[in-house]
């Protein structure tokens, strides 16, 4: 995995789940960490980017960038693809 990534895999993951706490069991990490990691990109944006109630909503900011962040996952994908063949595995040996 992609290490980087994880603030926007976070977002899209509250998104798409619509809770912090649905996004922690498809991340498999605690809810406090996927709204770490949000905050984390907000701040780093500048942009509040989800309001933070039940079910969670995308601000205007939010909704802007949710098209990118989707992007950016598919970057990530076709990285991971492209790298594949590369990876070094105990039957392929180094």
């Amino acid at each position: 995995m992609i290490s980087g990534f994880k603030k926007i895999d976070a977002f899209v993951a509250v998104v798409e789940s619509g809770s912090f706490e649905g996004a922690s069991i498809r991340l498999n990490v605690t809810a406090s960490a996927v709204s770490l990691r949000v905050r984390s990109l907000e701040i780093e944006l500048g942009f509040k980017l989800i309001t933070r109630k039940r079910p969670c909503e995308l601000t205007a900011a939010g909704a802007s960038i949710y098209r990118h962040a989707l992007q950016l996952q598919e970057i990530k994908t076709n990285m991971q693809k492209a790298l594949a063949p590369f990876l070094v595995t105990p039957d392929k040996g180094a």
